[in-house]
């Protein structure tokens, strides 16, 4: 996937199957750590002016242990001592409706075009354990329904949502 959308950079923080599907099992704080200035990639070495982290109501418990360690990693600080991204958003996934609280509605829709949701789709499909046949919350056909509701919502084709945790200037 990395090499599909061209990124400058990856890192694997905790490779290998003793967290794989496991990362519930690490304590936050460890998580938070790698998230915070362990890896290559850190909020410390890379100061990004976005971060975008899975959102804390995924039924999927790697995604919720991520969510929960990003949040504590971007806690507001002194600014002389962390770096704050300017914005900090939690991406959306069908699959997070299925939860027995209510999740509310993304509340920032980021307009797409066809190729941006084709590679979205492409990407997804590269990524075997992630992607599944219709009628699961992964599916192409799910992804494609998502990005044609947000972007119904948002009076445009295609679109696709974010939950916003922190936004400045």
């Amino acid at each position: 996937m990395c090499d599909h959308f061209r990124w400058d950079d990856w890192h694997m923080a905790l490779p290998g199957d003793e967290y794989h599907l496991r990362l519930d099992l690490v304590g936050r704080l460890r998580l938070a750590q790698v998230i915070e200035h362990e890896s290559p990639i850190s909020i410390a070495r890379l100061r990004p002016t976005v971060v975008v982290a899975p959102h804390h109501t995924s039924y999927n418990q790697d995604h919720r242990a991520v969510a929960e360690a990003a949040h504590t990693a971007l806690r507001p600080s002194n600014a002389a001592l962390r770096h704050h991204p300017r914005l900090v958003l939690a991406y959306e996934e069908a699959a997070d409706q299925w939860r027995t609280d209510a999740v509310a509605p993304p509340s920032l829709l980021v307009a797409l075009d066809e190729t941006a949701l084709e590679a979205k789709i492409h990407a997804m499909a590269a990524y075997g354990s992630q992607s599944h046949p219709h009628p699961h919350t992964r599916s192409a056909t799910t992804l494609r329904a998502l990005a044609v509701l947000r972007g119904m919502q948002a009076g445009v084709a295609l679109a696709e949502g974010f939950h916003v945790l922190r936004q400045h200037a």
